[in-house]
């Protein structure tokens, strides 16, 4: 249910289908001082975050119907804001379904409501802060492909894949503008610098890596296009 937000304070929107403790984080989280709104169930969650925008979300993993990951991913096509899954499911993957999804933090259940509030805080003073994640973050395919600049990872479907230097380079160039067509010219000169050694017939080559490497079906990509008699474009998706 929808809350009316005062001047100068936080608005936190609860998702969870276990009543009781939607209850108790929301009388909690007022205690604090935040506003809450609630739902129980992932269509309400994502109606009261288009109608509301809040500053932090707070979502249950399973639930019916729409469950939190798929609420996570729909709201990450669209926002930065900062997610917190709670969820019964502890084991590693689990977690990294959860965060490759898009969330910033996943706890437990049962946990601490003391540890719930201090996380809390931290991702809002972190959200108050100059973005950087804008430009070292890119998900595509509603967070299948994941690349992280900053660290030089990529991850498919959860799993991280190892790439080389040259193989990196030239994923982070195709994808710093998805959707524009890129000449195989133009792509060699940014990626290899024409390079003594090099040929821009190594494009190709390393367009096929790449592939091998992030495409469910190489022969059949999603991620990295071609665009016959122009060269290659990444997928806006």
């Amino acid at each position: 249910m929808p809350a009316q937000k005062n001047k100068h304070q936080d608005t936190i929107l609860v998702i969870d289908d276990d009543k009781g403790l939607l209850r108790l984080i929301e009388m909690t989280l007022q205690t604090r001082g935040f506003i809450v709104n609630t739902a129980t169930d992932g269509e309400a969650g994502m109606e009261l975050f288009q109608q509301r925008p809040p500053d932090l979300i707070i979502l249950d993993v399973m639930m019916p119907g729409m469950d939190g990951l798929e609420v996570c991913r729909k709201i990450r096509e669209q926002s930065y804001v900062p997610i917190i899954f709670l969820s019964a499911r502890g084991h590693v993957q689990a977690r990294i379904e959860g965060l490759m999804s898009g969330a910033d933090d996943y706890m437990l259940k049962p946990f601490s409501v003391q540890e719930l509030l201090v996380r809390i805080e931290a991702l809002l003073w972190r959200a108050r802060q100059p973005r950087e994640t804008d430009s070292t973050i890119r998900r595509f395919g509603s967070g299948w492909l994941v690349i992280n600049l900053q660290t030089r990872q990529v991850f498919v479907n959860g799993e991280m894949v190892h790439l080389s230097q040259k193989e990196f380079n030239l994923l982070e160039y195709l994808t710093s503008s998805p959707g524009r067509v890129y000449q195989i010219d133009q792509i060699f000169e940014n990626v290899w610098s024409y390079e003594s050694d090099a040929d821009p017939k190594t494009v190709r080559w390393y367009i096929w890596r790449l592939r091998q490497k992030l495409e469910t079906d190489p022969d059949n990509p999603r991620f990295i296009l071609t665009e016959p008699g122009q060269g290659y474009k990444f997928s806006r998706i």
